[in-house]
């Protein structure tokens, strides 16, 4: 993913907690481009945005990647939630760059 360069991350992985945000940049044409990925309390969500015209619009989530939310990740540990996010953001950039190319 050579096309896009991180310029902002915020990651936090607790007991039975995990919110994670990335953001990175369009190497071409400065596109930005922003992911979020929550699991809390039978909750999983996950969202990938685009900023335009100073506004983040939504792109896809979970059910666009084709994911099934997993409703127990908040009861799984830390190291294997931050693994499924790191694996999204993955899958995010590489639609990310589909959709912008």
């Amino acid at each position: 993913m050579k096309e896009l360069v991180e310029i902002y991350r915020a990651s936090c992985h607790e007991t039975f907690y995990s919110y994670d945000t990335v953001i990175k940049k369009h190497v071409d044409n400065n596109t930005k481009f922003k992911m979020t990925y929550e699991a809390s309390n039978a909750v999983e969500i996950f969202s990938g945005y685009q900023l335009v015209n100073g506004k983040w619009e939504k792109l896809f989530d979970l059910q666009d990647l084709e994911e099934i939310p997993d409703r127990s990740m908040y009861t799984k540990g830390t190291k294997e939630r931050l693994q499924k996010a790191n694996n999204l953001f993955n899958r995010g950039m590489f639609l990310f760059l589909v959709i912008n190319s």
